[in-house]
């Protein structure tokens, strides 16, 4: 999953406002805030961290206005090293330039998504990363984004964001369009580029359900479709859907890990706010949409109370499970993720069953089994016959399955072979060879 709008709300006169209603006013606010740089600046002054724990009125409106209009800046770490410019396939200035369309920027949910992912290994070998986003999700004030060689990153509302890329990132004609949703603001972008430039849609989501409610348009995506010279898609239901709707080939890429920092041989530190017990069990990724099925944890932590379950990501403004062996660790930076999982007895994927989730390639199975930790997962046609990985059609089996693992030996030799095959390396060898051909 990565990431999505709210659901458009229906007003009435006389009638208290929707949930859709609340977060476009959210996002008007916002989008005002962040559009006033030097308002940003001082509000983010007056209210960082620090000077908030030193004055009451300060921690106060910082948790309850502040970080709920921009939670997001709880954590600012983005997943772009600084990198030497070598250019590690050996192309051309000109053929190592990227334009990026996608719905969030690339801190979002720790740096760990899916086009962050990408972008961060073609910006390794020296390519010039031009990101655009849709939403407003805004980590830092317009003023204080971290300054990237090679890389220029733009909500698509802000000043210059439809700025040619010519001049910083090469030869602009050559240039790539990679968009990785079909928001309507990102498909204005690709149609603005000109019949010229080769767009590659990589389908990452199913769009025409909570992920794309109050945005998503059916027509915006057949035209985007029709329009890409390249379709890409991450999952074996969604390159099924995509080769059907669109009679053309189709290639399949799959999430991948990094397992230069998901290394298990590397020694770590345990991260303190873990909660250890028996078993330690332990979620990463968002916890906010509907097919986190929270009642599936709340059920884990009934069934084995001496366990303690430690989950690892946003919640957003779900209401979180009260139970003494369930603990909300918040998001954290994609670089501290290999620690906590090292320090999991358990790893657990609690989807809900369903059409959206029959789509998904979870990012976070690679990265779970790339530390070597035994996974148990609700059934997702994806995983199925994935070594390590444990498949639950019941929250009696889920919780059973949960306590087995924790015991049995794990078969490191199976987990190493498949996991040397998803990497991100290899994904993006693919992924450049598709971009030029």
């Amino acid at each position: 999953m990565s990431g999505a709008a709210e659901p458009r709300g229906h007003e009435h006169p006389g009638e208290p406002p929707t949930l859709g209603a609340r977060k476009r006013l959210s996002h008007r606010l916002k989008a005002a805030v962040f559009s006033s740089p030097a308002l940003d600046c001082r509000l983010d002054d007056w209210l960082d961290d620090a000077r908030a724990q030193a004055s009451p009125l300060r921690r106060v409106l910082r948790e309850r206005l502040y970080l709920r209009l921009f939670p997001e800046r709880r954590l600012r770490a983005t997943p772009f090293a600084p990198a030497d410019g070598a250019g590690a396939d050996g192309a051309a200035a000109g053929d190592r330039s990227l334009t990026l369309l996608t719905l969030v920027p690339p801190e979002d949910t720790g740096g760990g998504s899916r086009p962050a992912q990408i972008a961060a290994e073609l910006h390794r070998r020296g390519w010039n990363i031009r990101w655009r986003y849709a939403l407003p999700i805004f980590p830092w004030p317009a003023r204080r984004r971290p300054r990237i060689a090679r890389l220029d990153v733009r909500h698509v509302d802000e000043k210059n964001a439809r700025r040619d890329p010519a001049g910083r990132h090469g030869e602009a004609g050559r240039a790539p369009l990679l968009i990785e949703a079909p928001h309507p603001a990102l498909c204005a972008l690709v149609r603005a580029a000109g019949p010229g430039s080769r767009v590659v849609y990589d389908a990452i989501d199913l769009w025409d359900g909570a992920l794309g409610a109050g945005w998503y348009a059916p027509g915006e995506e057949r035209q985007l479709v029709e329009r890409a010279d390249r379709l890409i898609a991450s999952s074996a239901l969604l390159h099924r859907e995509l080769c059907a709707r669109s009679g053309r080939a189709v290639e399949l890429l799959q999430n991948a890990v990094d397992t230069t920092l998901f290394d298990p041989r590397k020694t770590r530190a345990t991260p303190p706010d873990v909660r250890h017990g028996s078993p330690t069990i332990g979620y990463v990724g968002a916890l906010w949409g509907e097919w986190v099925d929270l009642e599936l944890i709340a059920s884990l932590a009934d069934a084995l109370p001496a366990a303690r379950i430690n989950l690892v990501g946003p919640l957003g403004g779900r209401r979180a499970i009260e139970r003494p062996n369930v603990h909300w660790l918040g998001v954290k930076p994609q670089s501290e993720v290999p620690a906590y999982l090292q320090a999991f007895d358990v790893a657990i994927v609690p989807f809900a069953e369903g059409h959206l989730t029959a789509a998904v390639s979870p990012l976070k199975i690679y990265e779970y089994l790339a530390m070597e930790r035994p996974v148990v997962s609700t059934l997702l046609p994806e995983l199925e016959a994935v070594p390590g990985v444990t498949i639950a059609r019941s929250p009696e089996a889920f919780a059973a399955a949960v306590a087995r693992v924790a015991r049995e030996p794990l078969d490191r030799g199976a987990i190493a072979r498949f996991v040397a095959g998803q990497t991100w390396v290899a994904r993006v060898d693919r992924l450049i060879e598709l971009l030029r051909e």
